[in-house]
């Protein structure tokens, strides 16, 4: 039964109020999130730079030098660290270790993924020597690549980067720079939109 009060066309009003509020609220809940991913380390071995003195203190342990210009390096142990000597002014870390026969140790550094080394048949003595860099991230053409994981909401939302389709949640490599970025979905007004990736 149709009612006085509520005219035809405040009936249209009504819901055509209602669907632009359906589409804002997919805008809005649309949230892109572009998240770039930790930079890598390389940590290789390198030859002695430099005689150093380890063993005064400490003759019954080994011990690992490494070479850096990073300030801030954090080494773990999977047996255990008897001391680590920091002289980043000096591009060096001296870390002195239990001699077991395998030793796991870590190293970090903040914006960057955890490295570990594995070292065997540790003797009292032994030194070893590595060399801890970032490692180079450079596309086919030498501009670097960032990892982006893209979350939109519904998840299942049509996403393109660039015409290319990419999966929700999954971490895809792109060059950093603009890239037009299309998220879809069927009864949601589409999202088209020039998103720049920059090294953070």
């Amino acid at each position: 039964m149709h009612n006085p009060m509520f005219a035809d066309n405040d009936l249209k009003k009504y819901f055509a109020g209602t669907e632009m509020k359906r589409i804002l609220l997919f805008i809005l809940i649309l949230a892109i999130q572009l998240f770039p991913q930790l930079k890598e380390l390389e940590v290789k071995p390198t030859e002695n730079r430099g005689g150093i003195p380890i063993f005064r203190d400490h003759p019954d342990k080994a011990g690992i030098i490494f070479y850096t210009q990073f300030d801030d390096l954090k080494f773990y142990s999977s047996y255990g660290i008897v001391e680590i000597k920091g002289d980043p002014a000096g591009g060096k870390y001296v870390v002195i270790i239990e001699a077991v026969p395998r030793q796991t140790i870590e190293v970090r550094a903040p914006g960057f993924k955890t490295e570990m080394i594995r070292l065997e048949s540790l003797q009292p003595r032994d030194v070893f020597y590595y060399e801890v860099l970032p490692k180079k991230q450079e596309g086919i053409e030498g501009i670097p690549e960032l990892g982006v994981t893209i979350n939109a909401t519904p998840t299942d939302a049509k996403i393109f980067i660039d015409g290319e389709s990419v999966v929700n949640l999954k971490t895809k490599k792109i060059k950093v720079g603009s890239h037009r970025l299309r998220i879809e979905r069927e009864g949601f007004a589409t999202s088209d939109e020039l998103v720049e990736v920059g090294q953070g």
